[in-house]
């Protein structure tokens, strides 16, 4: 593929390809120009568009949960909310980058949107509940809370020992 975009610079295709295989390789800045170059060729490149918002939203997991880096993290995945602004993963992960900073009022905005994205979905419920508790809101804790047991009983005493 860096040979096609080397003989043919406005194969666009080529470059979307390449954005895919720098990412699968977690060689995120090198995905991100690809994609970004795919779109200087067509700004309305919509699988590149999606992509790069994929690819964001991967560095930002990586950087999150392998490197233990929130700051750079949270770079990334507020890059993935500006191009996939209603995906539940992105709006899950800025809830947890903005937690894990401290920034509970953000959290809960976040965890309140993927919630709205995923109603039924037990974990988006442990989110906010988890995040009202630290916020000292122990009432609002308490609803969702129990509405995340009665989707998925026993999930309160699987994350308390770790997620296991």
């Amino acid at each position: 593929l860096e040979n096609a975009v080397r003989i043919h610079p406005q194969y666009k295709n080529a470059y979307l390809l390449l954005g895919n295989c720098y990412n699968h390789l977690k060689v995120f800045e090198k995905s991100i120009a690809s994609f970004k170059t795919a779109l200087l060729i067509d700004p309305n490149y919509k699988e590149a568009t999606d992509n790069l918002g994929i690819t964001y939203r991967e560095a930002g997991l990586y950087y999150g949960e392998t490197e233990k880096n929130p700051r750079k993290a949270l770079e990334f995945i507020e890059k993935a909310y500006e191009t996939r602004p209603d995906e539940y993963e992105t709006l899950r992960l800025l809830g947890v980058a903005y937690g894990s900073m401290g920034q509970i009022d953000k959290a809960l905005d976040f965890f309140g949107k993927a919630l709205a994205q995923k109603p039924e979905d037990a974990m988006a419920n442990y989110n906010l509940a988890i995040s009202y508790q630290y916020s000292g809101n122990p009432e609002q804790a308490a609803i969702y809370m129990a509405k995340a047991e009665k989707l998925e009983p026993g999930i309160v005493q699987k994350m308390s020992n770790g997620g296991k």
